[in-house]
């Protein structure tokens, strides 16, 4: 009798022993190169796109023997279509107000820049080359978006397939989660961190720091740019020392 007691005793005790719950495992990171493969992939399948790219701009540097240190904005506004037509509008620091815009895409792009107060349009043969006139900090804000999603070279954001590429973390902005990727070219003059969407593979964020390396030999880089003033090409000519310049674009 005692020992059948032992044996149901033992029993009653294994059948309320806690069961403990297995830590989750995050799954792997993807690939890097693999994320950049398939954003550049998700924005050339695109039929159409409205959204706006935000820069901010910080820099340090020296122009001409004079320390010109500060951070700059700009945004665009961006409707697209495969096909169709193209309008960007956005406004800068300086209060330029820059519109591109191209009716279907083997027509000529146009732009127009109001600074104070005064209007200035210009025709360029491709879209890339009236993206490319936008300079300074309008630059991020009207080429990256474009460019990913006509695959132009002027402001593409997945070049670099030979840069140390890697994925850093998982990480949310807002509701989205994304995978950060870091992009350094082999020089070291530029890093690029990208944050792309898990879900769509859309660009959510970019961000960029440029050494003094990155604006060695800046006017002969620009120089088939139709758009620079002859001061803009001197004062490139002239720049020295720049410890960084930051962007990013949402």
């Amino acid at each position: 009798m005692i020992l059948r007691f032992l044996k149901i005793a033992a029993f009653s005790t294994l059948l309320c022993a806690p069961v403990w719950a297995a830590e989750p495992v995050e799954p792997p990171l993807p690939a890097a190169e693999k994320l950049l493969e398939d954003s550049a992939n998700a924005y050339l399948n695109l039929e159409s796109y409205e959204g706006r790219s935000s820069v901010i701009s910080s820099y340090e540097m020296t122009i001409a023997g004079e320390r010109n240190d500060g951070t700059q904005s700009a945004f665009a506004d961006i409707s697209w279509t495969r096909g169709g037509a193209f309008k960007a509008v956005g406004v800068d620091t300086q209060a330029e107000k820059l519109v591109v815009t191209r009716e279907k895409p083997d027509a000529k792009a146009q732009k127009e820049s109001v600074r104070d107060g005064k209007k200035e349009t210009k025709d360029y043969e491709t879209l890339e080359f009236a993206i490319a006139g936008a300079t300074g900090i309008s630059a991020g804000a009207f080429t990256t978006i474009p460019a990913a999603l006509e695959g132009s070279m002027w402001g593409y954001p997945f070049s670099g397939k030979k840069n140390t590429l890697h994925t850093l973390r998982r990480e949310s902005l807002g509701t989205r989660e994304c995978f950060v990727v870091e992009s350094k070219d082999s020089s070291g003059a530029r890093i690029n961190w990208l944050w792309i969407d898990s879900q769509d593979k859309l660009l959510r964020r970019m961000e960029s720091r440029n050494s003094a390396k990155m604006f060695e030999g800046m006017a002969e880089a620009t120089k088939d740019i139709p758009d620079l003033s002859p001061q803009e090409r001197d004062n490139m000519d002239k720049i020295k020392n720049p410890s960084c310049y930051l962007w990013f674009c949402l």
